[in-house]
């Protein structure tokens, strides 16, 4: 069984990274599609990213790992710890596993196939009665409060599930028809990065029913902003260079809310390049980032940067 280890690699601003490896091995992630049928031998699209989705818990780090049909779970220092295996099918309907939030007592997963919540616990996967969301593509999952917040690409929506008494979930639209990706905060806000065709970028931050609009610089023409970590205080962006051979770094930037710089890095590896959420992860006022390492042996490095 191969280790994971932790990369001592340092950057101004970004702390060591811990590498998560990809492979077969069990204490490594996957990153290769197998056949979907083996008797017809029929293949799915060649995949070449990583795990989709990952959370932070009692100081681990927890992977979706569809690929390998399980929660994989690493020690603050990467070592493997174990895994929860995702059942195949629930209640009679395949499972494809897209994004995951982690709760108190249990794992929320996204179905892409079924268009429904599972709960994942010790105990089991069971489906989770949501009603009102109609078709769903989930860009994000997130715990706020006592709410799951959902951000849907399908109909640029924000969505927040109530939960009921009977342990069912009631879906309230908060943002329709957004032409531009939202992303969803743990505090029950949302934030809008939007081009503005004169080199800068526009970020909109809607909270109680007002909004809050910074501008961002861009590196190069193309320039395209992800939004990575807000809060009430600050907001995180990545800045992704189209440039091909990467002539120009992909970056982070941090604001405030008055549209003040506070700290500016570049990169050692890029963002990753495949559907990975959250974007990043905020604990104790730090923020710990994945960034894809794209030469062989690929793997995930996740930094930290302190706000």
């Amino acid at each position: 069984m191969k280790a994971i280890f932790v990369v001592l690699a340092l950057t101004s601003g970004l702390d060591a990274a811990v590498r998560f490896g990809f492979g077969q091995e069990v204490s490594q992630l996957g990153n290769k599609r197998e056949a979907l049928d083996e008797v017809l031998s029929l293949q799915a699209p060649e995949w070449t990213g990583g795990p989709r989705s990952w959370a932070r818990k009692d100081g681990k780090f927890i992977f979706l790992d569809g690929m390998k049909g399980r929660l994989a779970i690493f020690d603050s220092t990467g070592n493997f710890s174990g895994a929860v295996t995702l059942p195949a099918t629930v209640s009679g309907k395949q499972v494809d596993p897209a994004v995951m939030v982690s709760a108190a007592s249990q794992y929320y997963v996204w179905d892409d196939a079924g268009q429904r919540l599972l709960s994942v616990s010790d105990s089991g996967t069971r489906e989770v009665s949501v009603q009102g969301t109609g078709t769903v593509i989930l860009e994000q999952l997130v715990l706020a409060d006592s709410s799951l917040m959902m951000v849907d690409t399908f109909a640029g929506r924000v969505l927040r599930l109530n939960p009921s008494e009977d342990g069912s979930m009631q879906a309230e639209a908060l943002l329709q028809d957004s032409a531009d990706m939202p992303y969803c905060a743990a505090d029950g806000t949302w934030v809008i990065a939007s081009q503005t065709g004169t080199g800068k970028l526009k970020l909109t931050r809607h909270s109680d029913g007002k909004t809050k609009d910074i501008m961002v610089q861009a590196e190069g023409e193309g320039t395209q902003i992800r939004v990575l970590f807000a809060n009430a205080q600050k907001v995180v962006v990545g800045l992704l260079p189209e440039t091909s051979g990467r002539a120009l770094e992909d970056s982070i930037q941090v604001y405030d809310w008055e549209g003040k710089l506070l700290k500016s890095e570049k990169t050692p590896q890029p963002l990753p390049t495949w559907d990975f959420r959250p974007a990043a992860i905020e604990e104790s006022g730090k923020l710990f980032i994945p960034l894809f390492v794209e030469s062989e042996p690929q793997a995930l490095e996740i930094f930290e940067l302190s706000l």
